[in-house]
């Protein structure tokens, strides 16, 4: 199945081999054909709703879903099932523009929030849907304040207008804290890919640019802005009244005298022999008093203290095997049925000055999304990486998988060449 979006208006398009593969047979004898037939009645419904603008109506998507599964093609169980199938793959394919209502609709409309069987029969699919229903409940039980910020910060997400300093550093610490506590709901709620650039942006933002939001956000710049200009007439009045009333007055009896009614002082006369016999003298008394702590006057010019040079920066580096391993212990989901074997899930990274991602690009796929995300997940996490690390750089992570169900975390092959300038 493939979606598409373009500057907010959804269009969505259904490839049916890429979903759940068709057997041969007629159309009223395979189950499958009978479920993207109804399916793609489903999808020009989905238009209809999104052209529009009526995505956030949940119980529309509610009669929707109850329109399409009434329909006598869907009366085979076995059809009815792929049907709710391809509407799970619909939602984990990524968010498009009333997904977030849709999502819960079905969550209700299905059972899913209360017999989780149903989506674990989908595979990998299903369990990470599954995974986004608990995080939608812990996303709602929130503090009202937090939960009405997050909303926030998605909605604006959401829009096609680029965000300006503002935005970003009033919603990414929000959209920070979702990725964190939420990731698979975020990327069912909201674009995915979009929320990490807002927060890649983010992190350019100067100190000063951040400091200066700080004081317009708490109220106190505009204040002490006037109090300043109120400050400077009041000192310059201070200063005009003294200068034409005050002792600073021209005309003041207490003024004292101009310059040309100073009497003007006599210079003393050079006597050498009186001159250099008192500096003699000076001398000789210093030298008395200091004692053994007598130092005689520095003759000639002084030489400059070497300037230190300064130490050259060191050397960038790729990440080394303990880096490695700690990046991707965070790497855990379950195995779907029948994946067998070593996966190789390969990205190419570019860091900025401060280590933080400004791009990240898959370069090679494992065939197993979840798997693909959650590498790429643990990644970003790692982020911002040291000053030592190198600004750009690849990797190259093999997993295997020997048997079904014998291990709950993916077990990754170290490779000589993980990390690759």
């Amino acid at each position: 199945m493939i979606v598409s979006k373009d500057h907010g208006n959804s269009h969505f398009s259904h490839a049916r081999s890429a979903v759940v593969p068709v057997s041969e047979g007629g159309e009223h004898d395979n189950p499958q054909q009978l479920a993207h037939t109804v399916f793609d009645v489903f999808l020009g419904l989905a238009r209809d709703v999104a052209a529009r603008g009526n995505g956030h109506d949940m119980q529309l998507w509610h009669t929707q879903l109850q329109r399409c599964t009434s329909d006598e093609r869907l009366l085979d169980r076995a059809a009815a099932s792929h049907f709710e199938h391809l509407i799970a793959q619909l939602l984990a394919d990524g968010w498009r523009a009333g997904h977030d209502n849709l999502f819960v609709a079905a969550s209700e409309f299905f059972s899913w929030t209360k017999d989780r069987s149903r989506l674990l029969a989908f595979g990998d699919v299903g369990a990470r849907l599954s995974q986004a229903i608990d995080e939608w409940q812990q996303f709602t039980e929130q503090d009202s304040d937090e939960h009405a910020s997050q909303v926030e910060a998605v909605a604006r997400v959401r829009a096609d207008a680029e965000p300006d300093t503002k935005d970003l550093l009033t919603h990414a610490p929000h959209l920070r804290n979702m990725v964190a506590r939420f990731p698979v709901l975020v990327g069912i709620i909201a674009d995915s890919e979009r929320v990490h650039q807002w927060l890649a942006r983010e992190q350019t933002i100067s100190r000063w640019r951040r400091w200066r939001f700080a004081r317009s956000a708490s109220g106190t710049g505009r204040g002490i802005h006037w109090q300043t200009v109120l400050l400077v007439f009041l000192v310059v009045d201070v200063i005009f009244l003294l200068y034409k009333f005050g002792p600073l007055s021209p005309t003041s009896p207490t003024s004292p005298p101009s310059l040309a009614e100073r009497p003007r002082a006599t210079p003393p006369r050079f006597d050498p022999r009186t001159d250099a016999f008192n500096k003699e003298d000076a001398e000789t008394r210093y030298r008395r008093a200091a004692g053994e702590l007598y130092i005689a006057p520095a003759k000639g010019k002084a030489e400059p203290a070497p300037v230190a040079k300064r130490a050259a920066p060191a050397q960038r580096r790729m990440l080394n095997n303990a880096e490695m391993d700690a990046m991707f212990e965070r790497v855990q989901f379950d195995w779907p049925e029948g994946s067998y074997g070593k996966f190789n899930v390969n990205f190419s990274v570019e860091l900025d000055e401060r280590g933080a991602i400004t791009k990240i690009t898959r370069t090679a796929s494992s065939k197993l999304p979840l798997l693909d995300q959650r590498v790429e997940d643990a990644i970003r996490a790692a982020a911002p990486f040291g000053e030592q690390i190198t600004r750009s750089f690849k990797l190259r992570t093999s997993w295997k998988h020997l048997a079904p169900r014998e291990q709950t975390a993916p077990e990754r092959i170290p490779a000589s060449d993980e990390a690759k300038p």
